[in-house]
């Protein structure tokens, strides 16, 4: 979407622009060279900005403007050169006019000064344009190599939250404040009083802030918020993207109303203000009686000159501003920030008409006074991160590959990754912050994939916010003392910190005093800032209090790691330096469940992050074995714990992964109880390509008889591995081939390909298992992609399996194997006929897939048309869509459709007319009439019509008289005919609107 010079706005001062220009044009290198302070800008636009003055035409002109303000290399050049040349027309007016009076071009002083004021304003708006052009991952330091991408387009990739309004008002922060001084500060608590009012507080804090599963509670989209909202507070936590979304709103109102509208749904012509409050308060300092209005000013004089003051003066004074306040809790001092508010609050309640967003932490925002909506910016839901992680995969390719990237790829990208991310639920909670997905992402391009073991990237993640962390450090205004850590020396620091927080603060936060103390004494202690350790530690959590770190502020002085998982590995590293103490550090903990998380975490950063399999495979064998306690005999519970660490994958030696499992199936075998029987089966199968030496397989045989159908089928898993190198894993997997359970027979069977058996039955049961309960894509896939001549005569044979779900299954691996021949398509062409419903229409939904659609299969589909089954003809009309292949027979055969009985089937039939041609009132009418059906089936049909062809001025006229009629007057129809009001007031033009 680009904003127009043509726009009613800059008509003001387009004929006025080109004889300005083309006086200055007229000027000598030397000549420009003696104009104070602007000459280097306009000598720097000679080549762009100024030959346009040689255009005549005004259109052409204004076009030719705009592509030199957006579209060259020069942008940022031309953008200077005319804020410059608005102020040299203010400074050297009496001069400028002289000079346009010898070209023949009559200007009063007042003409000129609405020019400079027009002029400035629009390059004002192209230059924030230009400026918020990228979201910028410059400041995550350290993820990525220099030749990565840092900056992607932020329209490209910026995912449109919905806001939450404020649930919990002042007596709920009030009660926040008592919970924490209670359990901080009160020596009588006793264990049970402590646990219940930490859970109190949890709870509320989860309710504010939308922290856990308040995350999918509705929210209102961003355009709605704008539209109802004209001053607004918008609170939200760290990493989730306030300041991308005040950046990306600043772009969008200077690109106009209609990026507004095609971006928000909302329009409305403003001007953007931004202002970040850290540097307001930076100035104040200097300036303590500065006000809001006269940084503004200062900020705008900086830019354009007064010119520009003038203009965006007026554009307050009018209504048409919108002020966007950036990060009330980056003011470092408490007083200080109180005192900002307090001139916040008097500015806001002087906008007038004007908009206002004020942004913040939670923790750091001072309640403002006014009639101020507030909005939560909650992180990302699930549907959200696989937005951005398609919508950036598409950027990165495009900056990586040019204006051509291959789509298909880049999708398979984005599913992978999306895959990898919830590989583990720890890892996708995490994802759900944009910062962290931000992370995740480039950890992943960095590395063609994501660590396969969590631990591995906790600890990228964690060493790119401490990277972060000393860069914001390096920035602070005031020094403090102390020295800047290195990366190694602040994660030992920050791993000490957090093991003591886990370890004597129970809710996770601690006064700063109290912090201060603890990170004063680790630096110290370890000799990283002997000389002014306390003044390291201020400044280290000064920056986390004001702008970025592991640490955020919760309440005033409070502070904790932002995400659990962070304090959780911390506290791991710490119990695991050094590797040769890890053993007694960590056994006394087994029996605590706080420390469950943190001693698995522990292992794996030994294993894999330290490379020391050795020690970790001790520390699990250790945990396991060492000193059982009374208990252990029946419940287990360091056994539980010790497959939890092989199950995360700690790099521990497969002899004692293949001891803990074969442990773990002896009890579930005498105790075939829910936490051995799903511990044994998350334990194999976080193994998958474990190949179990003979003495294993020998202990697990009697597996193969549990009752549980994943146990057999997990047990199945390793066998299937052995099958090949070991007769009793083979023997084991012919007998499963006659289980019960299609799983289990489907790990059997693979076992058996593996082992060279080829027969139709063995590729049969490869064929039936079910995807999402087996977990053996990844093997059938290799074995496929190196498939042999008796590999495909197996799978070709299934071609006319007596199971349909096998047949299709069958065709579907060799369409993965890229194997697909006329023989299989012949098949696949008769199922068009078949007596299965189902069949049918899969079989025409491959064919379509793999672009073997012919006039035979278009054939068979119009003739489900007039199929006795209703689901059929509107399945029908929809594939007919899809592939594009009609003719005039199936258009009157749809037509017919429009009076069918079925709503699914006149909404079928009217999408597809719509694809086809013009959308006549037959086809209009039969979407409201399926109101009665399916409403919102209509109007998702309508909105594909919408969306595959834009409609007429006639269109509008037909949709309108329906949109105001109609004998149903209920709350489904009422809200079908304003949805389609809504699209036709968004579709055509206003006069067109208001004429139907």
């Amino acid at each position: 979407m680009t904003a127009q010079l043509s726009a009613p706005s800059s008509r003001r001062f387009s004929p006025y622009l080109r004889p300005v220009l083309a006086a200055v044009s007229k000027y000598g290198e030397e000549q420009l060279k003696q104009i104070p302070v602007l000459g280097p800008a306009l000598m720097a636009a000679a080549a762009g900005l100024l030959a346009v003055a040689d255009e005549p035409d005004d259109e052409a002109f204004e076009r030719a403007l705009e592509k030199l303000l957006t579209a060259s290399e020069e942008t940022s050049a031309n953008i200077t050169a005319l804020m410059a040349l608005t102020a040299y027309s203010v400074q050297q007016q009496g001069r400028l006019i002289e000079e346009l009076r010898a070209d023949g071009v009559n200007l009063a002083p007042a003409e000129l000064d609405t020019f400079a004021a027009s002029t400035a304003l629009t390059a004002y708006r192209h230059r924030v344009r230009h400026d918020y052009r990228h979201a910028d991952y410059r400041g995550v330091q350290g993820v990525t190599r220099a030749e990565h991408a840092c900056s992607l387009p932020l329209d490209d990739v910026y995912v449109v939250p919905k806001l939450q309004p404020r649930r919990a008002g002042a007596e709920g922060r009030a009660r926040e404040t008592d919970l924490l001084r209670s359990l901080m500060e009160d020596p009588d608590l006793d264990d049970a009083r402590r646990d219940e009012l930490e859970h109190e507080y949890e709870a509320l804090r989860s309710k504010r802030w939308g922290l856990r599963g308040d995350r999918d509670r509705d929210g209102v989209e961003l355009g709605a918020v704008l539209r109802g909202a004209r001053h607004m507070v918008l609170l939200g936590g760290p990493g989730v993207g306030k300041s991308t979304l005040i950046k990306y709103l600043a772009r969008q109102c200077a690109a106009g109303p209609e990026a507004l509208q095609e971006r928000l749904g909302w329009a409305e012509e403003l001007t953007p203000v931004l202002v970040p409050l850290a540097a307001f308060a930076d100035a104040r300092r200097d300036r303590p009686r500065l006000g809001l209005r006269e940084f503004i000013d200062a900020s705008m004089e900086s830019m354009g000159g007064v010119a520009l003051v003038g203009a965006v003066r007026e554009e307050l004074g009018n209504g048409k501003a919108f002020v966007l306040l950036d990060g009330v809790d980056e003011i470092p001092e408490a007083t200080e920030r109180a005192a900002i508010t307090h001139e916040l609050e008097g500015f806001v309640a002087g906008l007038g008409a004007s908009r206002c967003l004020v942004s913040s932490r939670p923790y750091g925002y001072v309640q403002m006074a006014g009639d101020l909506a507030h909005f939560e910016l909650p992180v990302f839901s699930p549907g959200q991160v696989d937005v951005f992680v398609r919508q950036w995969q598409r950027a990165f390719a495009r900056w990586r590959q040019g204006d051509a990237p291959d789509a298909a790829e880049t999708d398979t990208e984005a599913k992978e990754l999306l895959q990898e991310i919830r590989r583990d639920p720890k890892v996708a909670e995490l994802a759900t912050n944009p910062l962290m997905l931000v992370i995740i992402s480039l950890v992943r391009q960095d590395n063609m994939r994501l660590p396969e073991r969590r631990v591995e990237l906790y600890d990228r993640a964690v060493r790119t916010l401490l990277d972060t962390w000393n860069y914001w450090r390096s920035l602070a205004t005031a020094d403090t003392g102390g020295t800047g850590l290195p990366t190694n020396q602040l994660l030992r620091a920050c791993s000490g910190m957090a093991e003591w927080l886990r370890r004597t603060k129970p809710t996770g936060v601690a006064h700063r005093a109290a912090l201060h103390r603890e990170l004063s004494r680790i630096l110290t202690q370890r000799e990283y800032d002997d000389g002014d350790a306390d003044g390291a530690a201020n400044s280290y959590l000064d920056a986390a209090a004001d702008r970025a770190g592991l640490l955020e502020e919760r309440a005033p002085e409070v502070f904790a790691f932002w995400h659990p998982t962070f304090e959780e590995f911390l506290a791991a590293v710490e119990l695991a330096t050094p590797t040769l103490s890890a053993i007694e550090r960590l056994l006394p903990l087994r029996n605590d469940p706080r420390w469950r998380e943190v001693i698995v975490l522990a292992v794996g950063y030994v294993g894999v992050c330290q490379h020391d399999g050795e020690t970790a495979t001790a520390i699990v064998r250790a945990i396991a074995g060492r000193d059982p306690g009374p208990l252990e005999g029946a419940l287990h519970t360091h056994l539980l714990l010790a497959a939890a660490c092989v199950a995360d994958d700690v790099g521990v030696m497969r002899s004692c992964a293949e001891d803990i499992v074969c442990r773990l199936a002896e009890v579930a075998l005498k105790q075939p109880y829910p936490p051995f029987t799903t511990t044994f089966v998350a334990t194999v199968r976080a193994l998958p390509r474990v190949q179990p030496s003979a003495e294993t397989i020998q202990k697990l045989a009697p597996m193969a008889e549990f009752d549980g159908w994943e146990c057999r089928m997990e047990a199945t898993r390793w066998f299937s591995n052995a099958a090949a190198t070991h007769a009793d894993a083979r023997d084991l997997c012919e007998e499963l081939m006659e289980d019960t359970d299609p799983e289990v027979r489907g790990h059997a069977a693979l076992g058996l390909a593996r082992a060279g058996v080829h027969s139709r039955d063995v590729w049969g049961a490869i064929a039936a298992y079910n995807a999402a309960w087996a977990h053996v894509d990844a093997h059938v896939r290799e074995l496929l992609d190196d498939a042999s001549l008796e590999v495909l005569e197996g799978m070709a044979s299934l071609l006319t399996h007596e199971d349909r779900h096998v047949r299709l299954r069958a065709v579907d691996l060799l369409a993965r194997m890229d194997r697909v021949d006329e023989g299989v398509v012949a098949a696949v062409t008769e199922w068009l006929t078949d007596e299965d419903r189902s069949v049918r229409l899969e079989a025409a939904d491959w064919l379509a897939e793999m672009d073997r659609v012919d006039e035979g299969v278009v054939a068979a589909a119009t003739a489900w048309l007039t199929d006795e089954d209703r689901y059929l003809r509107s399945r029908a009309a929809n594939f007919l869509a899809r592939v594009d292949r009609v003719d005039e027979g199936v258009v009157a055969a749809v037509t017919a459709l429009l009076t069918d009985l079925d709503g699914l089937a006149r909404v079928a039939a009217a999408d597809l007319l719509a694809r086809l041609g013009p959308v006549d009132e037959g086809a209009l009418e039969a979407l409201v009439r399926s109101v009665d059906d399916d409403p919102w089936a209509a109007l998702a049909a309508m909105s594909k019509a919408r969306s595959g062809r834009p409609l007429d001025s006639e269109d509008g006229i037909a949709l309108a008289r329906l949109v105001s009629t109609g004998d149903d007057d209920t709350d489904d129809t009422r809200a079908i005919r304003r949805s389609l009001y809504d699209l036709l007031s968004r579709t055509f033009e206003t006069a067109t609107a208001d004429d139907g």
